[in-house]
């Protein structure tokens, strides 16, 4: 059941501050699945949240009325999901054959 207490713990646990550019920071709400997307993208591409929050504020000016984090998370958001595309082109492209890795049941390793 959701109570209070239930959504202050996930408030709390997924704000987070970050590193707005200009020697400051500022705290962003997003699920822990866009948290987990922001560290890919700072591994996989090198991006910085500084880098992501400029093109936030730039967000912001075209669509008048959103806020900083929705337009972060849209960000952060646009951002994973084109390397969800690149590895479901690759997959189709150069498709994983697993049947060699097939153990019926009771077969051993000649190593056994």
């Amino acid at each position: 059941m959701i109570n209070e207490e239930t959504v202050h713990r996930y408030r709390k646990d997924n704000t987070r501050p970050i590193d707005i550019g200009d020697g400051s920071t500022r705290l962003v709400r997003m699920t822990p699945r866009l948290w987990d997307d922001l560290e890919f993208l700072r591994i996989m591409e090198g991006t910085t949240t500084a880098e992501l929050a400029a093109y936030a504020f730039e967000e912001m000016q075209l669509s008048p009325g959103e806020s900083f984090d929705t337009c972060f998370r849209g960000i952060v958001a646009y951002l994973a999901n084109r390397w969800v595309e690149i590895a479901e082109e690759l997959a189709e492209e150069y498709p994983l054959d697993f049947s060699a890795l097939h153990v019926e049941a009771g077969e051993q390793s000649s190593s056994d």
